[in-house]
């Protein structure tokens, strides 16, 4: 019986995971948005302000307050990322 009580969390964790794809790709759409903008207005990619905004209001977010370390490392990765992907869609359109 156990196995299935773990078959059936770890359904829900699946079930999970692809809504937080479904999310990464719509952030990741308009992080690409942004970085055009940014580009056409002369801004720098990288915006610390807005990271630390970004990272503070985790905080507010969360129901339990102990897993912010947790999901602040998890939002500091997908922070970089979104730098680089931001980047890269430069890269590729300066360069066809």
């Amino acid at each position: 019986m156990e196995a299935s009580r773990i078959d059936s969390l770890r359904f829900e964790i699946d079930l999970i995971d692809k809504d937080i794809v479904r999310l990464l790709e719509y952030r990741f759409s308009l992080v690409r948005k942004i970085g055009t903008l940014k580009k056409e207005q002369g801004l720098l990619l990288k915006d610390t302000s807005r990271e630390e905004v970004v990272l503070n209001n985790l905080y507010t977010y969360l129901e339990d307050k102990d897993l912010f370390p947790f999901i602040k490392r998890i939002y500091s990765e997908i922070l970089h990322q979104s730098l680089l992907f931001q980047q890269n869609a430069i890269k590729r359109k300066d360069n066809p």
